[in-house]
């Protein structure tokens, strides 16, 4: 099945008239503040490790600093850690490979979803999908500066502490093979067309709203609002719903707490995507 292919199965298969459901309106995580965490700092630089390691300190957190993405991993295997934060440019190993090959390893370890930040020096639209992706929580970018480094380990935590409430926005599975007339290869068909395309379709969406480009913006909101109702992501699609809406609005600015709406949403996506796809058995 094509790529282009999932809206129109979705649409015509499963539910022909997708239904938001009525839910107070979705906001941003709120910041919070978190002290005393352990946390393991993987900076090949020596500067950026002292620079790093001081300001975590200043924050009430411990940490352990190593140079690489493969001590990273090792020291991950022998301790227990609240918080990773991973350079993506390291000697040896970098952090795309070290986040992928923890997360490979987590169930097989009987391990807990691990917390980890990607730290990048080039701040660019569209890193934090590229670093969810990947397999991170949440990024920050370098120089870091306390008060930068205070909220984005804020925000982690606190998105993880927002497990259970995160919950009842994404699918029911048993409601979902329903939907797809009990039938599990669909059910993992259109999940994985559904992931595949939501980094795309969320910049598609950004790009069309930093252009002011309503019809389009209209479009792709709506279009992948469909998509994530119908498949139970409805934390997204409530998003969604607002977006669309103030595409037709006579205001030219999108309120800042929508925009960070919509990346805390697409996060709990990928979070549960990403949950599920080391959960679920796979066909030898």
């Amino acid at each position: 099945m094509a790529q282009r292919e999932l809206h129109q199965v979705i649409a015509g298969i499963l539910l022909p008239t997708p239904v938001v459901a009525t839910a107070p309106a979705p906001v941003a995580e709120p910041v919070r503040d978190q002290t005393g965490l352990h946390i393991l700092l993987a900076e090949d630089n020596l500067v950026n490790q002292k620079v790093a390691r001081r300001l975590l300190e200043q924050l009430g957190h411990r940490c352990e600093v190593v140079s690489n993405g493969r001590e990273a991993l090792e020291r991950w295997r022998a301790a227990c850690w609240d918080l990773l934060l991973i350079d993506l440019q390291m000697p040896e190993m970098d952090g795309e490979t070290a986040i992928r090959l923890l997360r490979e390893e987590t169930p097989a370890l009987g391990r807990q979803h691990q917390p980890a930040m990607a730290m990048t020096a080039h701040a660019m639209q569209g890193d934090r999908e590229r670093c969810l992706a990947m397999g991170f929580d949440g990024y920050i970018a370098k120089p870091v500066s306390l008060e930068a480094l205070r909220e984005a380990i804020a925000r982690v935590g606190a998105a993880e502490d927002s497990g259970l409430e995160e919950e009842k926005g994404l699918p029911d599975e048993a409601h979902l093979l329903k939907q797809c007339a009990d039938d599990p290869e669909l059910v993992e068909e259109l999940l994985g067309l559904f992931a595949a395309g939501l980094n795309a379709a969320a910049a598609a969406l950004n790009h069309a709203i930093d252009a002011n480009d309503r019809e389009t913006w209209r479009r792709a909101a709506h279009k992948l609002r469909g998509e994530a109702a119908t498949l139970g992501f409805q934390r997204l699609a409530g998003v969604l719903q607002r977006l669309e809406s103030q595409a037709a609005s006579p205001d030219q600015s999108v309120p800042g707490d929508l925009r960070d709406a919509l990346a805390e949403a697409t996060t709990g996506c990928h979070r549960w995507l990403h949950r599920r796809s080391q959960e679920v058995p796979r066909a030898p």
